[in-house]
């Protein structure tokens, strides 16, 4: 089973994994502002299953305001399939329109 890892450069790609694979998602944020990485609820998303939940990394010394770190996804292909992968950078008490990015990819699982 192999892993792939994608970043932001990567966005809008299409990608082909096989079942069993590992898709793993890095991306800046800067977590102490509020913005986050959130996953968005798509109907194919059962075919990526989370297989940790996402982690934050932060860059920077401990309580500094405003801080750069990663968030990091990791899915495993579960059923064969087309999957729109969609993450948006947001203020997830505030909803939708505070998003100021989105990362996008879709993931095409074929049987191992």
């Amino acid at each position: 089973m192999a892993t792939t890892r994608l970043t932001r450069q990567d966005a809008d790609r299409q990608l082909t994994l096989a079942l069993g694979d590992r898709l793993v998602v890095q991306l800046d944020e800067s977590p102490t502002s509020g913005y986050t990485w959130v996953q968005q609820a798509t109907d194919d998303a059962a075919r990526l299953q989370p297989c940790e939940p996402a982690s934050s990394d932060p860059l920077g010394p401990p309580g500094a305001v405003g801080g750069a770190g990663h968030r990091l996804f990791q899915f495993t292909a579960r059923q064969t399939g087309k999957t729109l992968l969609q993450l948006k950078l947001m203020q997830a008490w505030a909803g939708e329109a505070s998003a100021v990015d989105t990362f996008s990819v879709t993931v095409h699982t074929l049987p191992g």
